[in-house]
């Protein structure tokens, strides 16, 4: 969380018996992280980072001799998950039963919690193990483009298939990123 003061991480405390968020100042790796990224947070403006995400996909690019690696999630490059117009209050979401909204540190383990995904890490991590990026788009565009409806049997799959590449939902709000390694780009090839 960006303050005047500098940058504050937001950490889980007790605080009257309940779970409560803590600011603490942020760690020199957390900011070394967000500045290699561009990344500069306003004054009380949010935003979340994943430690851990770079060290996957250099894992998961050496483990790939050949082939696709194809990730599905929501998310956005740096400059649009970070800008603060667009989420002052970053993205940390609840779901409950398919629904979103609900406090995070509300009954830990009874409900999902997510938050999106900076691809600019992603791209930049397989890339340093050699990958090629073919892609990254809307999973509605990618679905579409790669023949998902050529599956559906009947109307009712046809429906399910659609509420995956609707553009009022999942097909807009989560995207797809393809990089590959000793096949031909593009994913005509898919």
């Amino acid at each position: 969380m960006g303050s005047e003061e500098g940058l504050l991480e937001l950490r889980v405390g007790v605080h009257d018996g309940r779970f409560a968020w803590v600011p603490a100042p942020a760690g020199e790796a957390l900011r070394r992280h967000l500045e290699a990224q561009g990344v500069v947070l306003s004054p009380g403006q949010k935003g979340e980072v994943s430690p851990g995400l770079a060290d996957l996909q250099r894992r998961l690019a050496r483990a790939l001799a050949r082939g696709w690696l194809v990730a599905f999630d929501y998310g956005h490059p740096a400059r649009i998950l970070y800008h603060p117009f667009a989420r002052p209050e970053g993205t940390l979401a609840v779901h409950i039963g398919g629904r979103r909204g609900g406090d995070p540190l509300e009954s830990p383990g009874s409900r999902d919690i997510t938050a999106h995904v900076n691809w600019d890490v992603l791209l930049a991590a397989g890339e340093s193990e050699g990958l090629h990026t073919d892609l990254l788009a809307r999973q509605g565009s990618f679905l579409t483009e790669v023949g998902i409806f050529d599956f559906a049997r009947n109307d009712a799959e046809k429906w399910r298939i659609f509420r995956l590449v609707d553009p009022g939902g999942m097909g807009e709000e989560i995207s797809v990123l393809v990089q590959s390694r000793g096949v031909n780009a593009g994913i005509a090839t898919l």
